[in-house]
């Protein structure tokens, strides 16, 4: 890595518009493989990624259309610095619907675990390593609320 590169990590306004498209390269090439990782991992066979329904906001988001060989179902898939999560690409027709459904289900999930902690389901230790894991969901679903509600960000998508 040079000392400029460093530098545009630091600064990203430092960085020189082909430095930006190297970089957003670079981002997008990580995510796909993790990605990758993270279908297996869930027992779903990607294929490849429809790069026409694929939208990505380096290094914060990418909402993946996901054609898969398990059971021919597609999925969504989202990634970044957020949690990576899947779902049946039929819960939405587009990346901004699919980010729309992936803030929902983060708040219901978020909303299970309080549940479970306030019942004592959880005690100790545990108590504190799923508080956090549902504050967690529910700071990246506010996250993800206002990338899905921005107009202008999904304009410039063409979307």
């Amino acid at each position: 890595m040079t000392d400029q590169t460093q530098n545009a990590q630091v600064n990203p306004e430092a960085l020189t518009p082909e430095q930006k498209e190297a970089e957003a390269k670079r981002w997008t090439e990580e995510e796909f493989v993790k990605i990758q990782k993270y279908c297996l991992s869930q027992g779903v066979q990607p294929k490849r990624v429809i790069q026409g329904s694929s939208q990505c906001l380096p290094p914060a988001l990418g909402i993946w259309y996901v054609s898969s060989t398990t059971k021919n179902e597609d999925y969504w898939v989202i990634s970044g610095q957020l949690p990576t999560d899947l779902a049946p690409a039929k819960i939405a027709e587009n990346g901004r619907e699919a980010i729309r459904y992936f803030y929902m289900n983060w708040q219901l999930k978020a909303a299970n675990i309080e549940g479970q902690i306030a019942e004592g389901k959880f005690v100790g230790e545990t108590a504190q390593t799923q508080k956090a894991i549902a504050d967690n969901l529910t700071q990246k679903a506010e996250s993800l609320y206002q990338i899905y509600r921005n107009d202008q960000l999904w304009a410039e998508a063409g979307l």
